[in-house]
């Protein structure tokens, strides 16, 4: 009886304190994993951004990877030979996100290039993902292609 009554008062004060009272169980980030699946050293550029409303509005009016180039956040990065590098933004702060010019160098010189289309949260991805991006390419480091998953929780 003591534990039905406790399971009452707990259940009534979460009624009347509304949908916010539990929000500190709700996941509030999104993580980026880069992971080199290769024998060669990675490097490129993310864009991502947080304004929502501007987001939308371009989407129907221009290209989504233009104005993250322009007005994104721009994360540069290297990745060495099977390297995997992580990343963690709040909800709010990566709506949208791409990688633009990833290359793969031999000896200095680029042998193969790609990028990804822009991915959004709420079509693509919600909160508590895991955005993960594999750069797969030759031994000599030809044909570089970027798989692009999604899956829910942290690494």
């Amino acid at each position: 009886m003591h534990k039905f009554l406790t399971v009452l008062v707990l259940s009534s004060t979460l009624a009347l304190a509304g949908c916010d009272a539990l929000s500190f169980l709700l996941p509030n980030t999104v993580t980026v994993s880069l992971v080199n699946a290769g024998s060669l050293d990675v490097d490129g550029q993310i864009f991502y951004d947080d304004d929502e409303s501007a987001l939308n509005l371009l989407d129907s009016i221009s290209s989504l990877d233009n104005f993250l180039r322009e007005f994104g956040q721009e994360l540069n990065f290297t990745l060495a030979p099977g390297e995997t590098m992580n990343f963690t933004r709040s909800c709010s702060a990566l709506q949208a996100i791409f990688i633009d010019d990833a290359n793969v160098r031999v000896l200095g010189v680029v042998t193969s290039d790609d990028e990804t289309n822009v991915i959004r949260e709420g079509n693509d991805f919600t909160c508590g993902s895991t955005i993960t991006y594999t750069f797969e390419y030759s031994d000599l480091g030809l044909g570089l292609a970027i798989r692009t998953g999604v899956g829910l929780g942290s690494l």
